[in-house]
């Protein structure tokens, strides 16, 4: 295997070089040579954030190893205290995570929260056990390439808690601005919060839903062309998310193969800015993080439907069929539930943003497909046209106090500049982030955003800004 410069850098303060090579992690580099950033909240972005890493990280050199909704960035980089940079991410529990921590030492804002730790991924607890690529350096079918650019992408098993170590998160991201979650505006008393991009959400149903639903309207089944996605009505997919045990033959006039026809339903957490996006945008449901102050752009209507079960991480195992209602705390464990609903022949219906593009959501025999809502589809010319109004503008939260140190400042910089600038595709157009014109101040990214007087608000209707 061919040395690259990580390799190099590890292997000096390991003071061996071990075949075959890429000998990840050692305590000893990690904890004492490296640049470390510690980034939570919204997995709705993870794409977003993986996008950046990779522009920001010098070429051939980045690694991302996970383990559940935990991840870490490992690359040599420029600009940074140190030559090698970790990026951490802590995304269960979702948004949520991107708010309240991140206000951490707060002594005016939500009590909770003050001086609060997450559990982030820690290389230097990770071994042959629980991650053997990681130590051998033989990575196999690991190799993936985004925007043009090579890295390796390692899943690693055993218990998240074993190879986990509290530490505070300096930057958050939410789908939403922070007083959609529990404390309402307390949870901004610490925190410096800008719009970073828009986000474009899509309706997701199971492959037997979708292409019942093209047979029922007359599209060719099996096609992921554009032409052949087929609709349902805004006023379907409210039902579908408010009404629990509804039927899928009540609702859309289709049969899945199941003999079990009720609508399964792979939401999120309510501490999820994905959720609260699904319930302020297009559900239009109240707000379901309580009475405690929490932003609400709905009053006296129907909620979103309740959970029966948590995932986080075994949601093959939850969504078995005897629970109608399955939460994820992270996105992953959505894709995980509907993927096993699809499986059983169940039909399913979940809340993710046009960001997934992966092995199981919109390609041709996947599991997961995205459905067009009142004849628009999901993707970045309708929302720039104004038809398609299912997104959010999401925030990045860092705190006013104590200051970022220079690494994390430095990491901003790029990461901002970074961000949202290269579209997913899917088989029905570009989707997934846009800049948010506004923001970035040139043209071509979103001029219909829910900014207003510069200030994030998603509860503002689609308007223009030019």
């Amino acid at each position: 295997m061919k040395l690259n410069k990580l390799s190099l850098a590890v292997a000096a303060v390991c003071g061996t070089l071990a075949a075959p090579a890429l000998a990840l992690p050692a305590s000893g580099y990690v904890s004492g040579t490296t640049s470390k950033i510690y980034v939570s909240g919204a997995t709705a972005q993870d794409g977003g954030l993986l996008t950046a890493s990779v522009k920001l990280c010098s070429a051939g050199t980045l690694h991302r190893y996970s383990i559940s909704n935990n991840a870490v960035f490992l690359c040599t980089a420029t600009g940074f205290a140190n030559s090698a940079l970790a990026i951490h991410k802590f995304s269960a529990g979702g948004s949520g995570n991107g708010v309240g921590p991140v206000n951490n030492g707060s002594t005016s804002g939500n009590p909770a929260f003050n001086n609060t730790v997450l559990p982030f991924l820690d290389l230097g607890k990770i071994n042959g056990t629980t991650c053997p690529e990681a130590v051998s350096g033989t990575f196999g079918s690991s190799t993936k390439t985004l925007a043009g650019i090579t890295y390796v992408d390692v899943a690693c098993s055993g218990a998240a808690t074993s190879v986990q170590t509290n530490n505070t998160s300096f930057i958050g991201i939410s789908d939403v601005e922070p007083s959609f979650f529990n404390g309402g505006l307390a949870n901004s008393a610490n925190l410096k919060s800008e719009a970073l991009a828009t986000v474009i959400f899509g309706v997701p149903v199971t492959r037997n839903v979708y292409e019942a639903l093209q047979a029922a309207q007359s599209k060719t089944v099996g096609s992921v062309a554009e032409a052949n996605m087929p609709n349902i009505t805004r006023a379907q997919l409210t039902s579908a998310y408010t009404v629990v045990g509804l039927d899928w033959g009540t609702l859309l006039g289709i049969t899945v193969p199941a003999s079990d026809q009720t609508i399964f339903v792979a939401r999120r957490v309510d501490n999820s800015g994905t959720q609260k996006t699904f319930e302020a945008v297009i559900a239009r449901t109240i707000n379901g993080e309580g009475t405690t102050g929490a932003k609400s752009c709905s009053v006296n209507v129907d909620p979103f439907v309740a959970f029966g079960a948590t995932a986080n991480g075994n949601a093959a195992t939850l969504c078995n069929g005897s629970t109608i209602v399955v939460a994820g705390s992270g996105s992953g464990d959505v894709t995980a539930c509907m993927a096993t609903h699809q499986t059983a022949g169940r039909g399913s219906i979940g809340v993710l943003t046009t960001e997934f593009k992966t092995s199981v959501t919109n390609t041709a025999g996947g599991d997961i497909f995205f459905l067009k809502v009142d004849g628009i589809t999901p993707k970045t010319q309708d929302v720039q046209s104004g038809s398609y109004t299912f997104y959010g503008d999401a925030a990045l939260n860092t705190p006013l106090a104590p200051a970022l140190n220079s690494d994390h400042t430095a990491f901003l910089t790029q990461f901002k500049a970074n961000f949202a600038i290269t579209p997913v595709v899917h088989g029905f157009g570009n989707a997934g982030l846009m800049t948010l014109d506004q923001v970035t101040g040139s043209p071509g990214g979103n001029p219909w955003s829910r900014l207003v007087s510069g200030n994030l608000n998603n509860c503002q209707q689609a308007r223009g800004v030019f």
